[in-house]
């Protein structure tokens, strides 16, 4: 399944929840004219697809190659590991190292990061966004050889 969908169904629960919540305000406030269900499934629709098209356009994954530069290596671990939005758990796979949140939903929609190590470079299936923090000069530390 493509990350589009799977945020199109993230944001579609919102906005069914949105809508239920409106329907009650609806019915039991008798001075509220029913028009305004009609005008809250617009205003949904207007909020789940551009946010389904948003989020899931940054994350969708993409393989890239970084290089080992300086007798440096990318610490993989504090840029997938350490921030409180970034994956949890770090599993071993075959040939490389996979991060993943351990929440089941959170792993369902946002999905693994899988980096393979090679001499002089990683290959790394993630969403682009990490593009830039893979390359960036803070994450590097010297090599253990």
């Amino acid at each position: 399944m493509t990350a589009f969908k799977r945020y199109l169904i993230h944001f579609s629960l919102i906005g069914v929840l949105a809508f239920m919540v409106g329907a009650v305000f609806v019915i039991n406030d008798k001075s509220v004219d029913g028009r305004f269900l009609f005008f809250l499934i617009p205003a949904i629709c207007f909020y789940v697809f551009p946010m389904a098209l948003i989020c899931g356009s940054q994350a969708e994954k993409s393989e890239f190659s970084v290089k080992k530069v300086n007798g440096c290596k990318v610490d993989l671990d504090r840029v997938f590991l350490v921030h409180p939005l970034y994956k949890k758990a770090k599993h071993e796979v075959d040939g490389g190292v996979e991060y993943v949140y351990v929440n089941r939903y959170c792993a369902w929609l946002a999905g693994a990061v899988i980096v393979r190590e090679f001499e002089d470079h990683y290959v790394v299936l993630a969403p682009r966004s990490y593009v830039s923090k893979l390359n960036s000069e803070r994450y590097r530390i010297p090599r253990d050889e």
